[in-house]
C-alpha cells in the first residue's frame, strides 16, 4: 500500500522540516537521534522511465543519510545541521546537494553517496555532531569547561554560597513574611541596626551568628556589587521558585492525564483585572488523591467571554498543559464566565467539547442565600445589624463602652470586639449574627450610655439604632436569620472541600433538605420554640413581644420558601440548579 502525500507531509521528524534554516539546539538533536525513519514496510515512489525509488537498504550502508518523505529525496544528517559551520569562505565546495537540497537522482545514488562521505565538510559535521551528542547528553563537558578546568569548581563554589540566601527567601515566602525592612540597602552587618532591616537580613544575620561559615566567608571576600542580597537577586529567587513550583504542578495534571480547570476573575488593589486560574485533577505521583492546585494570575484587559476564554487557554497552554485532557470548567455564574452562546465556557467548548462547565455550587449557594435575604424583614435586619456594628468599629469609644459592658456580665469573655460583615459570601455572615446574637442585650446598653452621655461618634447617632434593634421585628428576625444560617455554613464549608465528591455532596445535601423539610412539615412547633428565644431575648430589654402578632406569620418567618432543589443534567454530572433559602 502507497503512502500518500497527506501522510507524508504530517510527519513531524521529516529531515526536510528541518533544513535551510537556523537550527537551535534541541532541533540539532531532533535531526541527529529522533529523525523520522521509513520502516520495512514502507513504499518508496518511482519516479521516471525505469520507476526507480530509494532503497531501504542505503540507510544501513550510510549512517548519515536520511530520507525525507514530504521531499521524496535524501539528506545528511549532520551536513544539515553542522555543514555551515565547516563550508565557509574559500571552502569551493558546493553544499546544495543532501544539504540544502534533496538528492533525488537514484541513477547515481551510491556514485554520489560515497563522494559525498569523503568531503571535508561531511567529515567535519560528522566530528562537530558526535561532540554535540556528548554535551548535549551531558556525557561530556563543552569546550570551554574543558578548557577552564576552574569553571566547574567556581561554579560550585558560587552556587554554595548562594544557598543561605536562597533558604531565607524560601522561607519568608512559604511563611508569608514581608522581605524587605526600613533600610535594607548596603552591606550585612552583624550588629542588630536601629531600624529595622527586614526579614531577610534578620534571617542572614541569624545564620551568621550560628556559624555559617560559607555565607560568612562569601559576605567577607564578596564586593559591595557582588553580595547578591539585593531586592532584585530576591525577586528573581522568587520568580524561579515560582516557576519551579508551576513546572511541577503542571507535570502532575499531564501525568493525571484528566483534570478540569477552575476560575475567576477580579480586580486587585491597584484596579488590575486578575485572572485567577487553578486545575483539579487526581495526583498520581505518590498516591492517588484529588488535589485542586493553583496555576497562576494573570492580568486582562478584555473581560467579554470571548477574551476571557483566549486568556484562559494560551496561558494554561503556555505553562505547559495539555488541553485536549481537559473535562470540566468550574466558574461563577456572571454572564462573561457562563453565558450560554459568549459566555467564557461556550467558546471553550467549541474548541474543547468534552470540558462540561458546573457553576461553583458554594456560589450558587450564595446568590440563593443572597436572593432569600431579600424579604423585607430579613433584609432591614441584616442592614441595621451592619450599621451597628460599623458603628462600634468605627468608633473607639463606642468600641470601649461596648467592651466594659461584656466584661462586667462575664470577665473571661475573649471576643469583645464585634465581627464585621464578609461582603462577598453571605453565608459568612454567620459568626457576626451569632455574636451579634449572643451580646445583643450588651450592645443596647452599650448604645443608651453612649447616647445619654452624649459621648461623640462618627456616622449614624446611637439613639436612631437603639430605636432600630429594639422593634419586635428586628428581634424576630434575628431570632430566625441565625439558625437557618447555621444549617447553610456547615454545607457551605463541605462543598468548599478539595476532596468532596459527587456522592458526598448529594448526601450531604439531601441532609440539609431533610431538615428544612422537617421544619416546614413541624412549622408551627418550630416557630414557638424561636418565638420563646425571641421573647426571652425581649424580656431582657421590657420589649413588648406578643405571640399573637406572629403566629399567623409563622409561615412568612420560617416555612413559606422554595427548597433547596438539585438538578442532573444529561451528562450526569451533578450541579446545584438551585439554592433558595427557607427563610
Amino acid at each position: 500500500m502507497s503512502q500518500s502525500d497527506a501522510d507524508r507531509n504530517i510527519i513531524p521528524n521529516d529531515i526536510a522540516n528541518f533544513c535551510r534554516k537556523q537550527l537551535n539546539d534541541i532541533e540539532k538533536y531532533e535531526v541527529l537521534v529522533h529523525n523520522w525513519i521509513p520502516d520495512v514496510d514502507f513504499k518508496f515512489p518511482t519516479s521516471g522511465k525505469r520507476n526507480l525509488k530509494f532503497q531501504h537498504s542505503w540507510l544501513r550502508s550510510f549512517v548519515w543519510l536520511v530520507y525525507s518523505a514530504a521531499e521524496d529525496g535524501a539528506y545528511c544528517r549532520y551536513c544539515v545541521s553542522f555543514g555551515s559551520n565547516s563550508v565557509g569562505k574559500g571552502g569551493h565546495q558546493n553544499t546544495n546537494l543532501l544539504v540544502q537540497t534533496a538528492f533525488q537522482d537514484w541513477k547515481k545514488a551510491l556514485e554520489k553517496f560515497r563522494e559525498h562521505q569523503k568531503k571535508k565538510y561531511h567529515l567535519d559535521a560528522m566530528e562537530d555532531g558526535q561532540n554535540f551528542k556528548l554535551i548535549y547528553e551531558k556525557r561530556k563537558s563543552d569546550v570551554i569547561s574543558e578548557i577552564d578546568k576552574g569553571r566547574k569548581k567556581q561554579q560550585l563554589e558560587n552556587r554554595h554560597k548562594l544557598i543561605p540566601i536562597v533558604r531565607a527567601v524560601l522561607l519568608c515566602s512559604r511563611q508569608g513574611l514581608a522581605l524587605r525592612g526600613h533600610r535594607d540597602q548596603g552591606s550585612l552587618s552583624r550588629k542588630m541596626p536601629v531600624e529595622n532591616d527586614g526579614n531577610f537580613r534578620a534571617l542572614l544575620r541569624y545564620a551568621l551568628d550560628n556559624g555559617d561559615q560559607a555565607l560568612a566567608n562569601h559576605l567577607n571576600t564578596a564586593g559591595a556589587n557582588s553580595t547578591y542580597l539585593s531586592y532584585r537577586i530576591q525577586n528573581e529567587i522568587i520568580d524561579a521558585a515560582g516557576k519551579q513550583i508551576t513546572t511541577n504542578i503542571v507535570q502532575r495534571v499531564n501525568k493525571s492525564r484528566y483534570f478540569s480547570v477552575i476560575a475567576d476573575e477580579s480586580t486587585d488593589v491597584s484596579g488590575i483585572e486578575q485572572f485567577s486560574i487553578c486545575a483539579r485533577f487526581v495526583d498520581k505521583m505518590d498516591e492517588y488523591k484529588i488535589r485542586e492546585d493553583f496555576l497562576c494570575f494573570i492580568p486582562v484587559e478584555d473581560v467579554t467571554g470571548k477574551g476571557l476564554a483566549n486568556t484562559l487557554l494560551t496561558t494554561m497552554e503556555n505553562i505547559g498543559i495539555n488541553l485536549a485532557n481537559m473535562r470540566g470548567q468550574g466558574y461563577d455564574g456572571a454572564r462573561a464566565m457562563s453565558g450560554k452562546f459568549n459566555g467564557c465556557a461556550a467558546k471553550v467548548r467549541e474548541l474543547y467539547p468534552e470540558a462540561i462547565y458546573v457553576h461553583c455550587a458554594n456560589h450558587n449557594l450564595n446568590l440563593a442565600i443572597t436572593h432569600a435575604c431579600k424579604i423585607s424583614s430579613i433584609r432591614n435586619c441584616i442592614g441595621t445589624i451592619k450599621e451597628v456594628v460599623n458603628f462600634f468599629r468605627l468608633s473607639n469609644k463606642a468600641g470601649l463602652v461596648l467592651k466594659e459592658k461584656i466584661q462586667m456580665s462575664c470577665p473571661s469573655a475573649k471576643q469583645t470586639r464585634l465581627l464585621k460583615f464578609c461582603e462577598t459570601r453571605w453565608v459568612e455572615h454567620l459568626d457576626s449574627l451569632s455574636l451579634f446574637n449572643d451580646v445583643y442585650e450588651h450592645i443596647c446598653l452599650s448604645l443608651e450610655y453612649v447616647d445619654e452621655n452624649n459621648l461623640k461618634t462618627i456616622g449614624v447617632k446611637p439613639h436612631a439604632l437603639l430605636a432600630s434593634i429594639k422593634t419586635p421585628q428586628f428581634i424576630m428576625a434575628l431570632t430566625v436569620v441565625k439558625p437557618i444560617f447555621s444549617i447553610m455554613k456547615n454545607l457551605s464549608v463541605f462543598l468548599q472541600k478539595e476532596d468532596c465528591d459527587l456522592s458526598l455532596c448529594i448526601d450531604y445535601a439531601n441532609h440539609v433538605y431533610d431538615e428544612i423539610n422537617e421544619m416546614r412539615c413541624d412549622s408551627d412547633l418550630k416557630f414557638k420554640s424561636l418565638y420563646a428565644a425571641a421573647k426571652e431575648m425581649a424580656d431582657k430589654l421590657d420589649i413588648n413581644l406578643v405571640y399573637s402578632d406572629y403566629a399567623n406569620s409563622a409561615v412568612v418567618f420560617v416555612c413559606d420558601r422554595s427548597l433547596i432543589c438539585f438538578r442532573t443534567i444529561s451528562t450526569s454530572v451533578f450541579i446545584i440548579y438551585s439554592f433558595v433559602l427557607l427563610i
